[in-house]
């Protein structure tokens, strides 16, 4: 008699008529049949048993001089895995071992039940909705052992307001040959970023940024919002006269240090003495995802004109740091520099 399972499958095999376990072998990884020889004639019971597989059973009666073969259809388990989050609503990003493709399942009401699963090492990576919670990869479960998992993600929404007037030039990453002054006025000269260092400070997400600054070489003033890092960033910018792309309020998604255009950018030859060098003038960049409103208020004669509102579609920045940046060779100086959450209404 032949017996096939799945590798791996204990084969017990009895005699019905004696009780005589005739059979009790476990194939091998590579093998899916065992053969029995010189059985007595009469009924058998064969059983099939392996961990995380339904068992089965069959009865056959052997039959002198007549080959047979007996089929165990051992089943995989399927099991569900409850995942508790402090997260509302958001994805979860799931995959068996290293090498299986990934599957996506959302959750809801800070709850998601993956259904259907086969035993095994699981790896888990939690997408959330509210960017204020940070994604979480590398989390491992082992079905069935676990089935029920809390996941607690990390909370980051910087809500304090900001003013660089109270603060100093430690509290700040300021690249080579810019200056800080003790009112708290910030000189962009060279190339770079320039961000606060607080962590409490480097995760807004709705703001309202509210700066007085000076062109001092007609090219630009540039500001960066929602930065990851140094080399990931929204950038914000108005051009002077001697700009590449003069009079102009556009911006830039920088990523890995790569800047590609914002689809939209607005002509602002109307305010050319107002960014002249030299000249003192308010901004106002308004972030509400994945809009940022700019307005721009002369010193002179207290008029504020809306300029645009530049969109990222994809909202490629969901929350970061607020800070300065010279993209080009722009030099101007950031006078005062507030950030504001709940903002009172202008």
């Amino acid at each position: 008699m032949t017996v096939a399972a799945v590798p791996n499958t204990t084969v017990i095999v009895t005699n019905l008529q004696s009780g005589e376990v005739v059979a009790n072998e476990t194939l091998a990884a590579s093998q899916r049949s065992i053969g029995l020889d010189d059985l007595k004639p009469g009924l058998y019971r064969i059983n099939g048993t392996l961990e995380g597989y339904t068992s089965d059973e069959k009865t056959f009666k052997v039959v002198p001089g007549k080959p047979g073969r007996v089929d165990l259809n051992l089943v995989p388990k399927r099991y569900d895995l409850t995942i508790n989050l402090n997260a509302d609503s958001g994805q979860v990003m799931f995959r068996q071992g290293n090498e299986a493709p990934q599957m996506m399942m959302k959750f809801q009401n800070k709850r998601a039940v993956l259904s259907g699963l086969y035993a095994g090492q699981y790896n888990l990576e939690i997408v959330p909705d509210d960017s204020a919670f940070e994604r979480q990869q590398g989390i491992s479960v082992n079905v069935p052992a676990e089935n029920n998992k809390l996941v607690t993600l990390d909370y980051n929404l910087s809500t304090k307001e900001f003013s660089s007037a109270q603060t100093s030039t430690g509290d700040w990453e300021l690249p080579t040959g810019w200056r800080f002054a003790t009112s708290g006025a910030i000189t962009a000269g060279e190339r770079g970023v320039a961000l606060p260092r607080a962590s409490d400070v480097r995760h807004y997400k709705d703001f309202q940024l509210v700066t007085d600054v000076r062109m001092l070489n007609g090219v630009a003033v540039s500001f960066v919002l929602r930065a990851v890092d140094a080399q990931n960033y929204y950038l914000i910018q108005l051009t002077g006269a001697k700009a590449d792309d003069p009079y102009v309020l556009r911006g830039f998604i920088v990523q890995g240090g790569q800047a590609r255009p914002f689809p939209s950018k607005y002509p602002i030859s109307q305010l050319a003495s107002t960014l002249k060098s030299g000249k003192d003038f308010n901004l106002r960049l308004t972030v509400k995802g994945r809009r940022i409103d700019v307005t721009v208020t002369d010193s002179e004669t207290a008029e504020s004109l809306p300029l645009g509102s530049l969109e990222d579609p994809a909202q490629t920045f969901s929350k970061g740091a607020v800070g300065v940046a010279v993209r080009d060779s722009e030099k101007f100086v950031v006078g005062s520099f507030n950030i504001c959450v709940n903002c009172p209404s202008s």
